[in-house]
């Protein structure tokens, strides 16, 4: 799996490199820089201002994450313990991909600019 995701990416990058070649009128180099490119940084736009910033989003990231990990080892037991039989697997699934999709939906809705009907005129 591992050499699949390499090649792909690889594959991937080398087309991204062309296509941005064409786009842009440039010729295409295998010595570029990088395909993906996020704009110019300069030294001027960051400071050790945005140091406690980044530090405060690792932590908070962190936590995140191990809560994650927490939250998905209790679940697992509780998969294991409780889901036995394959309908039941069935239904969990479908029962939380029509929650996914239910709130998702919910967020589009709940903004009141979105949905707006068109005028035909």
């Amino acid at each position: 799996m591992l050499w699949r995701v390499f090649a792909s990416c690889s594959i991937c990058t080398f087309l991204l490199g062309i296509l941005n070649s064409l786009w842009t009128g440039t010729t295409f180099s295998l010595n570029d820089t990088g395909a993906l490119k996020f704009g110019k940084l300069s030294d001027t736009e960051s400071s050790l201002l945005d140091l406690p910033a980044a530090i405060v989003i690792g932590v908070i990231c962190g936590l995140l994450g191990s809560f994650f990990i927490y939250v998905n080892i209790n679940l697992g037991i509780l998969r294991k313990k409780y889901l036995t039989k394959n309908w039941h697997k069935i239904l969990e699934a479908l029962f939380f991909a029509f929650l996914s999709a239910s709130v998702f939906f919910g967020a589009v809705l709940a903004r009141s600019g979105n949905c707006r009907a068109i005028d035909e005129d």
